[in-house]
């Protein structure tokens, strides 16, 4: 118009990009038209209108913005009640995820929870509640449950505190993702809501960062240290594996494929793993860094026990006896940790980080290459206070060593464990309790069994070193023994009798219950025992033992049923005790096809024995090159495949991919429908399913 005021005509030629504003909004939008047509009215320049409309964070209290946390936009914003909620979202959008963190809606007055939840839950992504009551300074968890019965349980989150909310919300969030926190605190206390949601931002500008956290041991340093209340970042080469949904849902952020420079620079502290401590180049990478470099020692210092940690150690029967055990727990209602990881037989550092992980009672597997000290540390570092022995075979020996040198390691268990589960079927093992008081030591094992076709093992009695005399055998060395000696098998404490592959009785003390196992194999009855007797060691119901015994479905690879037609069996049984189990289990009417990737940690000995028990299968395939070198004592029954003639998997691995696939070839070419295929060996475990498939 001419007579605009201060001399200045509006114009329609003003043009200028505007960034996302840090107050969002379509009423925002209409807002800042406004603003920005009488500043033009004003005679302003655009770029000084700009750039104030871009900096405006908004008015106290009415979505205000608070800060940008990694991409994340945080906000606040006075809405109280279920009308004021749906007007604060009517025509909004957001780019990412909405987490709206809500303190606790009551003020003096009860507001409709529910409903509230109902609301948020039409536009909220997550939605996370504090218990406190910010107006009168009360913490009422039951209203935060009325939220979460509105907004449903599975999207919601509930906590003590705005600043908790924060925190969870900044630990789920991912750039572009927006936090919005709401409730009467906002109007009722401006000050203390802020200053937490403040402190929670503050809280999150430092991280510990986890050098190679996708490893073993990494994952499990970065875990702890999260469980702890640390932010934690875990920056390693790898772009993916399958531990990366773990760490995302504990609230760990990823830096994959590379170490992010600005990351490092912002850590407080770098963790570094055992594997990494002397790589050059990750020393040369944090040399210049302002941060507190801490290594696996230190996070087991910052991290200690805190709960009844169950060791088990033994030859073979470890993972499932484990598996087993925290299936009874968990139907008794306790939380046992996990370590997510695709190993078999943990040593070294695994069961201790695992032991101090968040739960009521920690079940870790303590293996052993058979040297002197190491399940004594192992124990130790745990914190282990039952220790669980299964049984002791000379079948992981490596060449050079002495049998009395690995019994004597498996025995460290009895130096460290305050109550111990021994195999009473077990000679070596029950001689381990010499000398313990009787308080001290539960046993268990088989009284009576139906099980047939049992394919014997010499044994020497621990005391006179005279051969032992069976009296009834149920599996390899197990059994009722004695020695002219007076050396006897001590009557157990919890006993199976009527026990068959499918399941038996479980006797403790008066009681007696019914056992189906999903699992079968009398192997699976020790196992199973060996869980009960722990399980009644610590105080649990016998009720609640064979529930989680009959609810366990098994540990992937041991016994493990592939196929019907023909029957394919894959189990990790890599010596000799393990896989003359799993042949006296099968019993079919068809012919038994062996796939053997086996490479013993006995050598060629080794390799040996397993051989001479497969020569009651109807052919077997020598995957790994060992096994080739082995089967000359099998004859015709030795069915050859051209890469076996190459070494390729190192160590226990025994078969490369390549072997596995062309022996699971074979074997099915040779398979009619009522036959069984029976996979074993660690080879068979890693690769024989993706050849099936």
């Amino acid at each position: 118009k001419e007579n605009a005021p201060y001399g200045r005509k509006p114009c329609c030629s003003h043009r200028a990009a505007y960034q996302r504003p840090p107050v969002p909004g379509i009423f925002n939008i209409e807002n800042a038209l406004a603003a920005i047509t009488v500043a033009l009215i004003l005679g302003f320049d655009m770029e000084d209108i700009k750039r104030s409309i871009e900096d405006f964070r908004g008015i106290r209290g009415r979505f205000e913005f608070i800060d940008e946390v990694d991409g994340v936009r945080v906000y606040m914003d006075a809405a109280h009640n279920p009308e004021s909620m749906e007007k604060l979202f009517e025509g909004m959008e957001f780019q990412g995820r909405l987490i709206v963190s809500l303190d606790n809606p009551d003020t003096l007055t009860v507001r409709d929870k529910e409903r509230i939840g109902r609301v948020l839950a039409e536009r909220a992504d997550t939605i996370i509640v504090s218990a406190k009551n910010e107006t009168t300074g009360v913490t009422d968890m039951e209203a935060a449950d009325e939220v979460a019965r509105g907004a449903g349980e599975e999207r919601t989150i509930k906590t003590e505190s705005v600043y908790d909310s924060i925190r969870r919300a900044l630990e789920i969030a991912e750039p572009g993702d927006t936090i919005l926190h709401i409730g009467p605190g906002v109007v009722n206390a401006y000050e203390n809501v802020r200053s937490d949601i403040e402190e929670a931002l503050k809280s999150m500008e430092d991280c510990v960062v986890v050098l190679g956290g996708l490893g073993n041991v990494g994952s499990l340093m970065a875990r702890n240290l999260r469980a702890r209340g640390h932010r934690v970042v875990v920056s390693d080469l790898r772009e993916d594996t399958p531990l990366v949904d773990v760490l995302r849902e504990e609230g760990i952020h990823l830096d994959l494929g590379g170490h992010d420079p600005e990351i490092l620079r912002r850590a407080r502290t770098v963790a570094i793993t055992p594997a990494l401590e002397n790589n050059r180049k990750i020393l040369d990478l944090i040399g210049g860094l302002d941060a507190d470099v801490i290594g696996v020692e230190d996070v087991l210092n910052m991290c200690p026990v805190d709960k009844p940690v169950v060791g088990v150690t033994g030859t073979n029967g470890k993972t499932t006896t484990t598996g087993m055990l925290k299936s009874i727990m968990r139907v008794a209602g306790m939380r046992v940790p996990e370590h997510h990881l695709n190993i078999q037989g943990n040593t070294e550092l695994v069961p201790a980080l695992q032991a101090r992980l968040p739960g009521d009672v920690a079940v870790v597997e303590i293996g052993t290459f058979g040297r002197r000290g190491e399940i004594r540390s192992s124990a130790m570092l745990s914190g282990v206070s039952v220790g669980v022995i299964t049984n002791i075979s000379r079948d992981h020996l490596s060449a050079g060593r002495r049998f009395s040198d690995y019994i004597e390691c498996k025995g460290e268990m009895v130096e460290v464990a305050e109550d111990l589960v021994l195999n009473a079927d077990d000679p070596i093992v029950a001689s381990l309790a010499d000398g313990l008081p009787r308080e001290r030591v539960v046993f268990y094992g088989i009284q009576s069994s139906e099980s047939g076709g049992v394919v014997p093992e010499g044994r020497e009695c621990p005391k006179c070193g005279k051969p032992l005399r069976y009296t009834r055998r149920t599996m390899g060395h197990l059994g009722d023994y004695q020695c002219i000696c007076g050396y006897l098998r001590p009557q157990p404490d919890v006993m199976a009798i009527e026990a068959s592959p499918g399941g038996f009785k479980l006797v403790i003390g008066q009681e007696m219950r019914e056992v189906r196992l999903a699992t079968p194999g009398i192997f699976n009855v020790y196992n199973a025992l060996a869980a009960a007797a722990t399980a009644w060691t610590m105080g649990l119901e016998i009720d609640d033992i064979v529930r989680g015994l009959e609810s366990f479905k098994g540990v992937l690879g041991r016994f493990q049923e592939l196929s019907q037609s023909p029957r394919i069996i894959l189990d990790y049984a890599h010596n000799p005790a393990g896989v003359r189990a799993v042949m006296q289990e099968l019993r079919g009417k068809g012919r038994l096809i062996v796939v053997n990737t086996v490479a013993s940690e006995s050598g060629i000995d080794g390799d040996r024995e397993i051989a001479a028990i497969l020569k009651d299968a109807d052919a077997v395939i020598p995957a790994s090159y060992a096994a080739r070198r082995a089967s000359d004592i099998l004859g015709e029954r030795a069915v050859h495949i051209e890469s076996s003639r190459m070494r390729a998997g190192g160590g226990t691995l025994g078969a490369s991919r390549e072997q596995v696939a062309e022996a699971v070839r074979k074997a099915l070419e040779l398979a009619g429908p009522d036959d069984t295929v029976l996979i074993i060996g660690e080879g068979g475990y890693r690769y024989a399913e993706e050849s099936i498939r």
